[in-house]
């Protein structure tokens, strides 16, 4: 039982010591455009570097997954295009990683651009994330795990 925690405790999550640390952003924006965006907490921006685009970090971490989703909202609710593109930045503006993914536009479709460890960001750097689509989102959430290396 003790081993099969163990590995559970290793597979889900980075540890320090017998801790681990998380955090989990929630952002809202309205997409209405296909420029590059800077997003943040309550919109997103095409200026970049933008004064509340950057995240302070407490600890060694990775920007592990982004999960993005259109929410139905009066006549908005299916994105349009077929691409999108995250960026992960570091400090003001050096590029650390970025993905793109395809879909086929759906109703309140959800895109989860999963980066693992390809994101690493060192404990009181801070970071940036930013956006593009070849499509108009509308009405959109973000979600953003980081975990502790």
């Amino acid at each position: 039982m003790l081993n099969s925690t163990a590995t559970a405790i290793a597979n889900q999550s980075v540890r320090r010591g017998s801790t681990s640390e998380k955090m989990f952003l929630n952002w809202r924006h309205f997409h209405d455009a296909t420029s590059l965006f800077t997003l943040y907490d309550i919109g997103l921006t095409t200026d970049f570097p933008f004064s509340y685009g950057t995240v302070p970090l407490p600890f060694d971490c990775y920007v592990q997954s982004v999960t993005i989703t259109s929410n139905k909202y009066n006549t908005y609710g299916t994105p349009t295009g077929t691409s999108a593109t995250i960026y992960i930045y570091k400090g003001l503006n050096t590029l650390v990683t970025s993905k793109t993914m395809t879909y086929t536009p759906s109703e309140s479709m959800v895109l989860n651009f999963n980066l693992e460890e390809t994101a690493a960001i060192n404990a009181n750097e801070k970071f940036s994330l930013r956006f593009q689509a070849n499509g108009i989102w509308g009405y959109m959430a973000t979600s953003i795990i980081i975990a502790q290396r």
